[in-house]
């Protein structure tokens, strides 16, 4: 299994059997040979009250083996599909979420009223 690790701490944290560095908002990409993933906070990740602390986004799955095509946040099989993605999204058949007009709505005339009150 493949484990995406992207670290959110100011300090490197180590991680994987091998104690890969991967520093703040870096991305590191593990393959875990199905062992549990191992972490491991810097020395310099002292917390203020001894204890190391880490903050991680750790996003796992099988790879799928197929091909990718991605651009921004189309993520698709082939570079025709995405291109139909992206023409799609900009005709207006990409779908919408039910509701999202009122609550622009409502949004809207929430921050008017508090431009109009000056507390924008």
């Amino acid at each position: 299994m493949d484990v995406m690790v992207y670290n959110y701490n100011p300090a490197p944290i180590f991680v994987g059997q091998e104690k890969s560095r991967v520093e703040e908002s870096q991305l590191a990409i593990v393959k875990t040979q199905k062992q549990p993933l191992r972490f491991e906070a810097a020395q310099d990740a002292d917390s203020g009250d001894g204890k190391k602390e880490a903050r991680v986004l750790v996003l796992a799955g099988a790879p799928i083996g197929e091909e990718v095509a991605r651009y921004g946040p189309f993520v698709m099989n082939t570079d025709e599909e995405l291109y139909q993605a992206i023409a799609d999204m900009q005709t207006g058949r990409f779908g919408s979420i039910p509701g999202s007009s009122e609550r622009m709505r409502k949004t809207d005339e929430a921050n008017a009223k508090r431009r109009d009150a000056g507390k924008a």
